[in-house]
């Protein structure tokens, strides 16, 4: 009897906690949602749903699920950034939850730590930030694969269907499951055929209902083809991204994560476990993919960061109970000692690279702060086995590395939440962020309030920019249109254009340059630099600028000559 009330009481501690970490979860992708305008790559998808919100005809792209659901959120609530992004904010909220459809495979401890680390993840707080489909993708294809585990066909067919709906992402995702099923093809022969049929009967209602949006738009049914076409596609991509700052930045990002991972992942092969085996082949394809991709994007780790995180949960349940110290007083010295002195070299470290143009004194003393806190907390642990306890020393150091990289993974979270200092240069998919849409539509508001008294009225003209970022901006201008090459005959009250373009009119403009985006210099980014924007965002950047151009009778004393 007292079983049954222990049990009792343990169900609902343990939602407890998953409700703790649905919050964390929900805070770090919410937090600020609409605080950095859209991108080229989100707005390009934004404005389709924008235009359907609005009735329009719209050639819809690769990524239905997301436009689809984005196009009825227009339609309900205020156009806005936070909008545009709220289905794959909640998309990666709710991924913590998906732990829960695999308790029974990788332990009920482990299902729990692993929601945690996911809640937290830099990467899936990057990926659910952005306003595209990759995190529908990753939700429904985890939860099809936990509801096929689970004999929940209708449930499978349900997610599977949002994670076809999800866009090129999904395809990577897919690969690696296949991958999978090959190498383990017992798995296919005890799938029953109902459920089969049932399962892919759902997802196929569900697929179409969400790329036609709800049967409105029968043309959107191509969108689906559209999104492995544009998959394969991008591994013809003509600028490459750079393999080793890419890799290098998603390692340091992760670095609790790769430790624990790769740790867990040897002792598994060791012990001869299937979990860690299965979970180091999807690892394993899912890199694979992501760094042959010449297209890569910090974005894609997401597939292979899922079964490190798995892996690490597994191992952190793992040494948590073994924390049984004979020596409490060792113990937390030995933790103390690691915490300080490795914070007291990372940061002579980081002294070394900010400032490389030290003098030979400076740079021998910070290389010396450096190395020789190491040296020192080697001989400490040395002495701290030897002549106290080795099981409380090795204990303490274990505990000190843990909390480093525990806090080093939570201040990336932070940032990757756009809590930091620099959050334009934040983990997106479009990497050239918008700094400068603030002060064109102070501008074009306050001209067009002095012309029209309202702020939205003045007509403007954007010429020969492919810019969907800059044609979101504008959304709520009623007389804003676009245009390939500027007509000489036209005087628009606002034109805007590359800062290397002029334009000829019988009236008179005056412009003012505008730095529209910045993007980190990715080409020319050494690994120091990547290492740089891993620790402190901090980049070499380009600029891209753009002109308004006003006509000169707007202002008072200006005419047209």
């Amino acid at each position: 009897m007292n079983g049954n009330l222990d049990s009792r009481k343990a169900v609902p501690l343990e939602l407890l906690v998953y409700l703790v970490v649905l919050v964390i979860a929900a805070a770090l992708r919410f937090s600020n949602l609409g605080g950095l305008p859209l991108t080229d790559h989100e707005a390009s998808l934004a404005l389709q749903a924008l235009r359907l919100s609005k009735g329009e005809q719209v050639l819809i792209s690769g990524e239905p699920g997301y436009i689809a659901l984005t196009t009825l959120w227009f339609s309900l609530f205020e156009l806005s950034d936070f909008t545009a992004r709220f289905w794959p904010a909640l998309a990666g909220t709710l991924l913590a939850l998906t732990p829960l459809l695999y308790r029974e495979r990788v332990g009920k401890a482990a299902a729990l730590v692993l929601a945690g680390l996911v809640a937290v993840d830099p990467i899936m707080i990057g990926a659910s930030r952005s306003a595209e489909g990759s995190m529908l993708a990753l939700l429904g294809l985890l939860a099809a694969v936990g509801f096929a585990m689970r004999s929940k066909p209708l449930w499978c067919g349900f997610a599977l269907g949002f994670a076809l709906a999800g866009g090129p992402a999904l395809w990577p995702g897919v690969i690696c499951l296949a991958v999978f099923l090959l190498i383990n093809c017992k798995s296919l022969r005890q799938v029953d055929n109902r459920f089969l049929a049932l399962a892919a009967m759902t997802a196929m209602v569900t697929l179409v209902l969400l790329s036609t949006l709800f049967l409105i738009n029968p043309p959107g049914i191509s969108a689906f083809g559209s999104s492995l076409v544009d998959y394969w596609g991008s591994w013809r991509s003509e600028n490459p991204a750079p393999l080793k700052g890419i890799a290098a930045a998603w390692g340091s990002s992760t670095l609790l994560v790769l430790v624990l991972s790769i740790w867990s992942l040897i002792q598994g092969f060791v012990r001869g476990e299937a979990r860690a085996k299965w979970l180091g082949i999807w690892a394993g394809a899912a890199l694979a993919l992501i760094l042959m991709n010449p297209a890569r994007q910090l974005f894609d780790f997401s597939w292979a960061t899922v079964p490190l995180l798995a892996l690490a949960a597994m191992k952190l349940v793992e040494l948590f109970p073994s924390f049984s110290s004979d020596n409490r007083i060792v113990f937390i010295a030995e933790t103390v000692l690691v915490v300080a002195l490795v914070v007291f070299s990372f940061m002579n470290a980081v002294n070394l690279v900010n400032n490389p143009l030290q003098s030979p004194e400076e740079y021998r003393n910070r290389a010396i702060g450096a190395v020789l806190p190491l040296f020192l907390l080697l001989g400490m642990t040395v002495l701290l086995a030897w002549g106290w306890s080795g099981a409380s020393t090795r204990e303490g150091f274990i505990a000190g590395v843990l909390l480093l990289a525990g806090f080093f993974t939570l201040a990336n979270s932070i940032k990757a939440a756009s809590l930091g200092s620099r959050p334009e240069i934040e983990i997106r998919r479009d990497l050239a962020a918008v700094v400068g849409s603030e002060e064109l539509l102070r501008t074009i508001q306050d001209i067009s309030r002095a012309r029209t008294g309202i702020e939205n009225r003045i007509d403007v003209l954007i010429v020969d920019l492919q810019s969907p970022s800059l044609e979101w901006a504008l959304r709520s201008f009623e007389k804003a249109e676009t245009a390939a090459v500027f007509d000489p005959t036209a005087s628009p009250s606002l034109v805007i254009t590359d800062v290397n373009q002029q334009i000829t009119a019988g009236a008179s403009y005056r412009g003012q340059k505008i730095i529209w985006q910045e993007e980190p210099d990715m080409k020319n980014m050494t690994i120091i630099d990547w290492l740089k924007w891993s620790f402190f965002r901090i980049a070499p950047l380009e600029n891209r600028e753009i002109i308004l151009w006003a006509r000169n009778d707007l202002f008072p004393g200006g005419n047209i000559p």
